[in-house]
């Protein structure tokens, strides 16, 4: 019989096995987005990786889709379709583009989409499944879809953490909320679940652009993915504080993994 930590109980309960914390698994364990509090007062999230990471890098969710087409949709009420993985599924409609899309079967299964141009602007649906060039709805728009004219889609994944990303830098900072950072090294293409610290000590990347003393406040890094920078709290580039650099040996670190307190929650 497995023994268990007794710890603080989760916002969503899970059992958690000895270490799991430092460990990537094949097989999903919990629900993603899963929250669990440690003894030490530190909160983690379960999530899926897309990606290859180091310890201490930061992570975003998956980037986001945006699909414009000038020549409208066609929308129709169907009641069944086979999906790409052979499952049949109860739908309510279906989104077809007039031209015609080149999607990958199944890419957007469990998303949420948006209309962000056109007739019905503003208006969100989810993804059941989808073919290379039709979306499956699971329930009925609303507003109807434009048929003719510009209209946008944008798809999100309906969970932050499915498929999380390296944070990606931009001058103005990461392109992306940072949603936590990744605790040990993980090759997502053998063992994509884990989980990330969102609250409390853990371990961060410091980029080389700058030294950081004991207490610095650190923001997403604008110069290297998935680090972090000492917050400048400039006028012109607001940065995003998610962290606070707690030790480093002689007060001073420069491209090195450091302690740091991490505060995304």
């Amino acid at each position: 019989m497995k023994s268990y930590n007794q710890l603080e109980p989760a916002i969503f309960p899970v059992q958690m096995e000895p270490n799991e914390f430092w460990e990537t698994t094949l097989a999903q364990k919990h629900a993603l987005g899963s929250v669990f509090k440690d003894t030490w007062g530190r909160t983690w999230r379960y999530a899926k990786f897309a990606g290859d990471l180091s310890a201490g890098h930061l992570v975003q969710p998956a980037a986001l889709v945006n699909i414009t087409t000038t020549e409208g949709y066609a929308v129709s009420n169907v009641a069944a379709v086979i999906g790409p993985d052979g499952e049949t599924y109860a739908i309510k409609q279906a989104i077809i583009p007039v031209t015609s899309p080149e999607w990958t079967p199944g890419a957007y299964a469990g998303c949420l989409g948006i209309t962000s141009d056109g007739t019905g602007e503003g208006q969100y649906f989810r993804i059941r499944t989808n073919t290379a060039t039709t979306l499956y709805l699971e329930e009925v728009l609303t507003t109807a879809i434009t048929a003719a004219g510009t209209a946008e889609l944008l798809f999100m994944p309906s969970n932050k953490y499915k498929d999380v990303v390296i944070g990606a830098y931009t001058t103005l900072g990461i392109a992306g909320p940072a949603i936590g950072s990744v605790q040990c090294d993980v090759d997502f293409s053998e063992y994509p679940y884990g989980w990330i610290l969102t609250h409390g000590p853990g371990v961060g990347i410091l980029d080389t652009s700058a030294s950081c003393t004991i207490g610095t406040p650190l923001s997403p890094s604008s110069a290297t993915d998935g680090q972090l920078i000492r917050s400048t709290f400039t006028t012109t580039a607001p940065e995003n504080v998610v962290a606070k650099l707690i030790t480093v040996a002689d007060d001073t670190i420069t491209n090195k993994e450091a302690i740091v307190d991490y505060c995304f929650e």
